[in-house]
């Protein structure tokens, strides 16, 4: 995602996952272990934050999506903002609801 070109008009950039077609393959998170989410700035590699979801797997072992942050627009920077959520939804637009005005 390049940033600077998101337009002005939007505030905020969830992170998360979905495990792909988990209802029919009979997964959830916990068959998922090491889980984390990390936001690279590719001009240098720099690591600019790491989401380590380290109970992912007995914490939300029902769910099929996991919110990890949102990226929120101050000004000209973003900031992330850890949230953790995990979901039942099976696609990750019908979790996001919580977050629409």
């Amino acid at each position: 995602i390049t940033l600077s070109g998101i337009p002005e008009s939007y505030d905020r950039i969830l992170i998360g996952v979905t495990i792909y077609s988990a209802i029919q393959r009979k997964q959830s998170f916990k068959d998922i272990q090491n889980l984390f989410i990390r936001i690279v700035d590719s001009k240098d590699n720099t690591e600019i934050c790491r989401y380590v979801g380290t109970d992912i797997n007995t914490e939300y072992s029902d769910c099929y999506t996991f919110i990890a942050g949102v990226l929120i627009r101050e000004g000209n920077d973003w900031h992330f903002k850890a949230e953790g959520f995990g979901s039942k939804h099976d696609v990750i637009r019908n979790a996001v609801n919580r977050y629409l005005d």
